[in-house]
């Protein structure tokens, strides 16, 4: 299993500043001179800590412009989530998203809930299968400038007879701005009962310290003939030394009334 941690680290090589030996002796075996590593040790240490793409994913709606390496997998768990609206709760245990790297630049995403309403049984719930593809490499993939990638696929139809395939594409911007990782998503598509939909997300990312991340998003989703539904998120994400797991502790609020208004989750993220 490769350590997040590590990748993450590399990922930011070049606007992050890691002075760790194993950062410093992946640079030598790259050649990179003695002046090179003081320079970029001065900005890796503001981003160094942020671990894998799935930091971009849970406990997140929105998602980064990066990818899982070449015949790598990601696992994402949502271990419990439980959310309150109108007064009534629902608990999704668990959430799966699994990514599997085709190549270094196309991923493929499958993912899925269950869940359970109140005096409902469990069921699945926002099944999906997509391909995210990185566009151009920048700030994720150790490079200067903004990452870009695009996420388009297929949100599978439920055990209802009203729902159909539907479909999704988005846009995704990855960059650093003093210190903070800023993820920016745009898209839309058909649902599964028919009508178009735009959804949209910031998340901003920052380190804490080397194990701790502090996690903010703010997302929405507005549907034809439906009340926009708008939301912000605020938690943390927390890597053991030496752990290739991450875990994640989030809660967000509702800002429109179509929202839930709140939600609480507790996961994971592993890669092997």
């Amino acid at each position: 299993m490769r350590n997040i941690f590590s990748q993450r680290s590399a990922k930011f090589e070049a606007i992050d500043g890691s002075r760790s030996p194993a950062a410093i002796t992946r640079r030598r075996r790259d050649g990179v001179v003695q002046a090179r590593q003081l320079a970029g040790a001065v900005v890796l240490a503001s981003t160094c800590v942020f671990p894998n793409e799935a930091l971009a994913k849970r406990p997140y709606k929105s998602t980064d412009a990066d990818v899982v390496r070449a015949r790598e997998f990601e696992l994402e768990v949502g271990l419990l989530t439980v959310e309150r609206m109108s007064h009534e709760s629902t608990y999704i245990a668990p959430s799966i998203v699994l990514n599997y790297g085709l190549s270094d630049r196309l991923e493929l995403v499958g993912e899925f809930d269950l869940e359970k309403s109140a005096d409902e049984s469990w069921e699945i719930a926002e099944p999906g299968l997509f391909l995210k593809w990185l566009l151009a490499e920048g700030a994720l993939q150790g490079r200067t400038g903004v990452s870009f990638a695009l996420e388009a696929g297929a949100l599978l139809p439920l055990s209802s007879a009203d729902d159909r395939l539907g479909g999704e594409a988005l846009f995704i911007a990855s960059g650093n701005l003093e210190g903070i990782a800023i993820h920016a998503n745009l898209g839309g598509g058909v649902d599964r009962a028919g009508d178009r939909f735009w959804t949209w997300g910031v998340i901003g990312e920052l380190p804490m310290s080397s194990a701790l991340t502090l996690a903010t998003e703010i997302a929405g989703e507005h549907a034809d003939g439906a009340s926009p539904e708008r939301s912000v998120l605020m938690g943390v994400i927390y890597q053991p030394e030496g752990s290739s797991i991450l875990l994640d502790v989030a809660a967000r609020h509702g800002l429109t009334s179509a929202s839930a208004d709140w939600e609480i989750t507790l996961g994971l993220t592993a890669n092997f």
